[in-house]
């Protein structure tokens, strides 16, 4: 695959990726395991890179705009990131004893699970929700503007610890696949943490920078960085384009929107 295809494929994958609150990399990935001849862990590197970027980028917009807090995010990387070096760290093996058929096959089920996961879920209104007593402690709650409402919401986080488990599973599930991991911490947030969807769309995309980073330094370290390394930049050069307007159109969407782009 060329540089141009992969920036191509990265612009789109970068454009949903905020408006989704999924950092693009259950979607690169797929499609390069699918369409090109790279090497699983390879493929794998290049999806929680190009999902770094995006988170970086988007999640940067959504701070800026007061749409989530640091404390949030800080929270939920620190249980995710234990979750995602584990999961690289077996996936890896996995990929080196039993080759790359078993992890696409795996990888195909888990897309699936995560459309059903994604299409079956109700997203919760903003409706305020006092925060339980980790996440008092924790500031893990605030306000934002909804603009397409022209009100300040309030919300707080519920069921914190069964929470963090969560997110842990998820980083888990994220450094196996390399997908980012955005496709479930947006149900997460929102239907257990019980924040409104726009605050678990940028909670999302501010998590999987720093949710993501052990994982992906595992694979960096797997022997592939020269080959990782001439074709990552490419895909995250896109998805860095693509997420600054992405971004800039999801702050003005309508919560149900964001719903239907995210399945």
């Amino acid at each position: 695959m060329s540089p141009a295809e992969l920036f191509a494929i990265g612009l789109a994958v970068g454009f949903v990726g905020p408006i989704a609150g999924i950092g693009g990399g259950v979607l690169l990935t797929p499609i390069l395991l699918a369409y090109t001849d790279l090497d699983v862990d390879t493929a794998r590197a290049i999806g929680l890179l190009a999902a770094m970027t995006t988170s970086s980028i988007a999640g940067s917009v959504y701070m800026a705009r007061g749409m989530t807090r640091l404390n949030l995010v800080l929270a939920a990387a620190l249980a995710m990131s234990a979750g995602s070096l584990a999961g690289a760290r077996l996936g890896i093996a996995v990929a080196a004893t039993y080759g790359a058929g078993p992890v696409k096959l795996a990888l195909g089920v888990l897309i699936l699970a995560a459309a059903a996961t994604i299409l079956l879920g109700r997203a919760k209104a903003g409706s305020p929700s006092t925060p339980d007593r980790l996440a008092k402690a924790l500031g893990l709650y605030g306000t934002y503007y909804e603009e397409s409402a022209g009100a300040e919401i309030r919300y707080g986080a519920t069921r914190t610890p069964l929470a963090l488990l969560a997110l842990a599973a998820v980083g888990f599930i994220s450094g196996f696949f390399g997908v980012g991991g955005g496709w479930a911490l947006v149900p997460t947030y929102n239907l257990v943490m019980g924040l409104p969807i726009k605050v678990a769309v940028a909670t999302s995309e501010a998590t999987i920078a720093l949710g993501d980073a052990a994982g992906a330094l595992a694979y960096l370290e797997s022997g592939k960085l020269e080959h990782i390394a001439q074709l990552a930049p490419p895909a995250q050069a896109g998805v860095a384009f693509g997420a600054l307007l992405g971004a800039r159109v999801a702050a003005k969407a309508r919560p149900p929107a964001i719903r239907w782009a995210v399945v």
